[in-house]
Parts: structure tokens; sequence; C-alpha cells
């Protein structure tokens, strides 16, 4: 783990504690409780679960994708179905797919969002070390 990630792995694993928890009470709030951003149901979806997925990708490493993603679209299928149960809600399948697709979106970001990083890293080192008599 590199020290970036060890220095903010406490607050990360907070937030994603944090995250998880909302995505299950905005999920089985009853529909008369429930307060929508104007946005569309698809989009919210798809961003809450986009936005969990980064921070699962920044906590772990890159060889574990498919159980990160097999364990984030198991949970939003299980919320779905669990949202089929709660007073005026019913479960959809378009809101899980957008759920689906924003935690692959998300995940799959991280690797990408990596390499850049390092990039970045590597040619102000490379420049840096150019520099140096």
């Amino acid at each position: 783990m590199s020290s970036f990630r060890k220095r903010y792995a406490g607050p990360a694993i907070l937030a994603l504690i944090a995250c998880l928890a909302t995505l299950a009470v905005l999920s089985w709030l009853p529909a008369a409780q429930l307060q929508r951003t104007g946005l569309g149901a698809n989009f919210e979806h798809f961003v809450a679960y986009a936005g969990t997925a980064l921070l699962v990708g920044f906590l772990r490493s890159n060889r574990h994708i498919l159980a990160d993603l097999a364990l984030l679209i198991g949970y939003a299928a299980l919320l779905e179905v669990g949202q089929g149960m709660t007073a005026g809600r019913i479960a959809s399948v378009d809101d899980f797919m957008f759920s689906a697709a924003g935690a692959i979106a998300g995940r799959l970001a991280i690797p990408v969002l990596r390499w850049c990083y390092y990039r970045i890293i590597a040619r102000r080192n490379a420049a840096a070390s150019a520099l140096r008599p």
C-alpha cells in the first residue's frame, strides 16, 4: 500500500461505511419520506454507486477489481430487492442496471486515475533529476 493510501485509509474506510449505510437507508426509505434531487433516479443511482466504487478502489489494489465489482453489484441487487418490500416503493431492473453501471464505471476509473497519477509523478521526478547537476 502506498504511503498516500496508508495516510488516508482511515478516513476513506469511514467514508465507505457512510456511503454503504446511506445507500441502504435511501434505498429502503418509504416513498413518502424520500427527497429527490431532480436529476433523475437513474442518474442518482449511477452517481451513488460510482462514488462508492471509487472509495472501494482507493482502498483496494487493482488485483481485486472483479471481487469488488461482484460485491458492489450484489449489494445493489440486494438493496433493490429489499426496496420492493418498502412502502410505496418498487424494485426496478432499470435502477439496478444504472447502479451496476455506476459501480463498474467507478471501480474501473481507479486504475486509469492511478496510471495518470504515476505518469505525472514520473514526469515530475524526471524533470527534477534533469535540473540537478
